[in-house]
């Protein structure tokens, strides 16, 4: 629980320091914003949008900008899981979790993919 609250705290830092454009953010310019809005939250059919993938969590789950949400709103950021796909588990070192074999092949194999590219 922690983690989520330091998490969010430290990307609410990261979105001040760009919006005033500190130290490292001075020449930092916002990423233009050219995608259809999802308009109905409920639907459980298929969107058709575009978007750029920023995190890769495991082997089946990816983190991406969300376009249609405003800049600097929590839910600017979207988890998706990857449907029938059973990757390896990462682990959780503070659990003594050792992560299971290729977990991190698979998360290495996904990211040098998609981050920063238009899914």
């Amino acid at each position: 629980m922690m983690e989520n609250v330091a998490k969010r705290r430290l990307k609410a830092a990261e979105l001040e320091a760009k919006k005033t454009r500190l130290r490292i953010w001075t020449n930092y310019v916002p990423p233009a914003i050219n995608s259809k809005a999802i308009h109905d939250q409920n639907f459980k059919g298929e969107y058709d949008f575009s978007t750029s993938v920023v995190e890769v969590v495991s082997g089946d789950c990816i983190v991406f900008a969300d376009d249609s949400a405003s800049y600097g709103s929590p839910l600017a950021e979207r988890r998706v899981n990857l449907s029938s796909i059973r990757c390896p588990k990462i682990g959780n070192p503070r659990r003594d979790e050792k992560p299971t074999a290729y977990a991190r092949e698979a998360r290495e194999f996904l990211r040098t993919r998609l981050i920063g590219k238009q899914v």
